[in-house]
């Protein structure tokens, strides 16, 4: 039987485990963060170029959506980077902190 859906075998070590999970987790997340992603694109980029709904999109509304969609992903990856590099040194400070046994 495969672990939380994946085809590899079943991991048999507690650190095995815990970075199947912790994968899992992470796939879960990013799959959540593209959702979202997506949602924010369709919204905002769909009332900001389509004026009059119809069967078929304009010239000036494709061009309109297509930046507007590099906006946001381009928005979207900077915010993600900033945001791993801040929890990464954030992670550095905690494990420097852990590791200087200061009994505060």
């Amino acid at each position: 039987m495969s672990f939380f859906g994946s085809s590899s075998s079943t991991p048999s070590s507690s650190a095995e485990v815990k970075a199947a999970i912790i994968q899992q987790l992470q796939q879960e997340q990013a799959i959540t963060n593209a959702r979202a992603l997506v949602d924010r694109i369709n919204e905002n980029c769909f009332e900001a170029c389509i004026q009059t709904p119809g069967s078929s999109t304009s010239s000036a509304e494709n061009t309109c959506l297509s930046n507007c969609m590099n906006k946001y992903i381009s928005m979207w990856n900077t915010t993600h980077r900033t945001y791993v590099k801040r929890m990464s040194n954030e992670q550095k400070t905690n494990a420097a902190l852990a590791g200087s046994g200061s009994g505060l």
